[in-house]
């Protein structure tokens, strides 16, 4: 009977000890986003949204004291930048490409997404890569938008970049951009907040699909990124993934 009550003992303590190292490893790390509604966006009171959400639930699940107060945002080159020289950082939403793969640790997706190129119905056609080099496209600076136009050689020069997203729909809405290439729900999602009508626009051309991650700095522990990736897991499982989709996209 001791034997057995010893070896109950010990096991509460090593299930409780791994729950501590597993929320360690979450406090330690500073949490950056951008202005990237419906994803992620600071609404003047609190920073919120589908991804501040989710990952809110992760580190509850993980037994984590950090939550959405903790994360910070900031313009996305700012960001991006960091998080690749810091240690012990995240970046989020970010849409995982073959050129950004091997530079981040990832957990995700979360959701499912397209970077298109969004323009007022009939402004531009686009039926090939090589006819993207005919326009001139708002873009933030190194997001995945002015990423993709890049790798399809489109250079700088047909490129209004910026660090905010509400100045390329200003310069759209007066026909001074042609387009924007940016993630298409955020992109139409921003319009309609802008009081602009969303009828009037329409998805050119799709760039990239994928998905969006969680981006980690590479000094973060695997141990730590796989626990990371079992509560994004483990979410959706339980319908907490679904609810917060829901709550946004409906």
């Amino acid at each position: 009977m001791k034997k057995i009550l010893a070896l109950a003992v010990v096991l509460v303590l090593t299930l409780g000890l791994g729950t501590m190292a597993m929320a360690s490893g979450a406090d330690s790390i500073n949490y950056m986003t951008e202005q990237y509604p419906p994803f992620n966006y600071d609404d003047g009171s609190k920073v919120t949204g589908i991804s501040v959400d989710l990952l809110s639930a992760m580190l509850k699940e993980m037994g984590s004291s950090k939550s959405a107060a903790d994360f910070k945002v900031l313009p996305w080159a700012q960001g991006y930048k960091r998080v690749q020289e810091e240690a012990n950082t995240c970046l989020f939403a970010m849409t995982l490409t073959d050129a950004r793969k091997p530079l981040f640790k990832w957990v995700g997706p979360f959701i499912e997404t397209n970077i298109s190129v969004i323009a007022k119905k009939g402004k531009v056609s686009i039926g090939s890569p090589a006819d993207l080099t005919k326009y001139k496209y708002g873009v933030i600076r190194d997001d995945i938008g002015m990423q993709m136009l890049e790798s399809n050689g489109v250079g700088k020069g047909n490129m209004d970049i910026t660090a905010k997203m509400e100045s390329n729909l200003k310069k759209l809405a007066h026909d001074r951009i042609d387009a924007v290439a940016y993630e298409q729900t955020s992109t139409m999602y921003q319009i309609k907040n802008a009081g602009m009508n969303t009828g009037d626009y329409e998805v050119a051309y799709v760039l990239k699909s994928g998905g969006l991650y969680y981006a980690f700095n590479k000094s973060v522990p695997d141990a730590v990124i796989a626990e990371f990736q079992k509560a994004l897991d483990t979410i959706k499982a339980n319908g907490t993934h679904q609810k917060v989709l829901d709550s946004y996209l409906k």
